[in-house]
């Protein structure tokens, strides 16, 4: 009796096996697309390590707040701004287009700091709340600079980060060289 179940089973799970090996709903395929060029690849790397360093930059700032604070909310309020700044940094970096990334990591420091600096000390982090408006300055005005080597004098994919606000080569702003000339 036992043997006859044994036989069956293996019976049914090769059966099994040679109907998803004729299914063409589970091919897969290893897409060959054509690698970056150089200068999105720069802008890749580039974009990719400051969501390191924004990543870091908040959780550094959201600890130093939570240690700080004796109120049970305004922990909370940092721990959960570490995560969603996380989030939507990971979610901003990690696009296909690389220019596109790019801009979307400037655009949500952008947006941090404006909120930091619009919202009162008792919708953010209480006392601490100059802590966390520090870092979404500094953020804020984190450059992209352009790229050594064969690259020099070329910006990454015709953008770069000003101090003064958003990217050159955007409508509305100059570009490098008409900036230096």
């Amino acid at each position: 009796m036992m043997n006859i179940c044994f036989w069956m089973r293996r019976t049914a799970a090769l059966a099994v096996a040679s109907l998803l090996v004729g299914c063409s709903l589970l091919k897969v395929t290893v897409s060959s697309g054509d690698p970056l060029p150089r200068e999105q690849t720069a802008a890749r790397m580039l974009t990719r390590g400051f969501y390191y360093d924004l990543s870091g930059e908040v959780a550094r700032a959201a600890d130093s707040i939570g240690s700080a604070s004796a109120d049970a909310g305004v922990r909370l309020a940092a721990v959960q701004w570490k995560i969603r700044a996380s989030r939507a940094a990971v979610t901003a970096a990690m696009q296909g287009n690389p220019d596109v990334a790019m801009a979307d990591m400037w655009i949500l420091c952008r947006r941090m700091n404006a909120s930091f600096a619009a919202r009162p000390d008792s919708l953010l982090f209480g006392a601490q709340s100059p802590v966390a408006r520090a870092a979404a300055a500094r953020l804020e005005r984190a450059e992209v600079v352009t790229i050594g080597g064969d690259g020099v004098g070329k910006e990454v994919s015709g953008f770069a980060v000003a101090e003064s606000g958003g990217p050159r080569g955007w409508p509305g702003r100059p570009s490098r060289a008409a900036a230096t000339s």
